[in-house]
């Protein structure tokens, strides 16, 4: 109870790397570490904080998670099973596309309980590096930035379509312009009114674009 005071709520910290060493994201996380360097007792109850929230901001990172995780996995410990959403900030160069996406894909296997995932990187994602197959039936909460190709975006949104909750997607001007053709095309369904089955209530998701 102290420490759910004491750990500012997720939704109101910005992990963005442009917000310095010193911004609130960043305070809350060296607070989180020094919780579980304290005692055993402390390191139990400070994991579920530490882990449940996961921002990968530079590539290495999401490799030692992975390892972490693995390590984790085989003791009692079991941090995977803390976590609940995994958002990636980094830059993925092109020619590591494929190990990113195995790593991504082995996180997911080790996390039975992750439900939102985020692609926020200001940077291109690369086309190979976000396997939908390693997203599918477990992540309901999904949130893509404009870096994401429209092809790709069209792509990640078909795969998941069935068991998509919540979707926030960025679409900058920039993107390929939607044409007449594409409106008619009968396999994907406009921007602006795609149904989800799930929703509840209206099943349309509207687009400002």
């Amino acid at each position: 109870m102290i420490f759910n005071r004491a750990v500012p709520p997720h939704a109101l910290l910005d992990p963005a790397l442009f917000s310095g060493e010193r911004s609130p994201w960043c305070h809350s996380l060296r607070f989180m570490k020094s919780i579980v360097l304290v005692c055993r007792s402390w390191y139990n109850v400070g994991s579920v904080f530490l882990y449940q929230y996961i921002c990968i901001r530079r590539f290495p990172q999401l490799e030692c998670l992975c390892k972490t995780l693995q390590i984790s996995n085989s003791s009692s410990r079991h941090l995977g099973a803390l976590v609940k959403s995994l958002d990636i900030q980094c830059y993925i160069p092109e020619s590591f596309a494929s190990q990113f996406a195995e790593n991504l894909c082995a996180i997911m296997k080790l996390c039975p309980f992750i439900s939102t995932f985020g692609y926020t990187s200001p940077c291109t994602l690369p086309p190979s590096a976000l396997p939908t197959s390693c997203l599918k039936s477990q992540v309901t909460h999904l949130q893509l930035h404009y870096t994401v190709h429209y092809i790709d975006l069209v792509s990640i949104l078909r795969d998941l379509q069935d068991q998509l909750l919540v979707l926030h997607v960025e679409i900058s001007h920039a993107q390929r312009p939607i044409s007449p053709e594409s409106k008619r095309d009968s396999s994907f369904h406009p921007f602006w009114h795609y149904p989800f089955p799930h929703s509840t209530g209206n099943p349309l998701v509207r687009y400002p674009y």
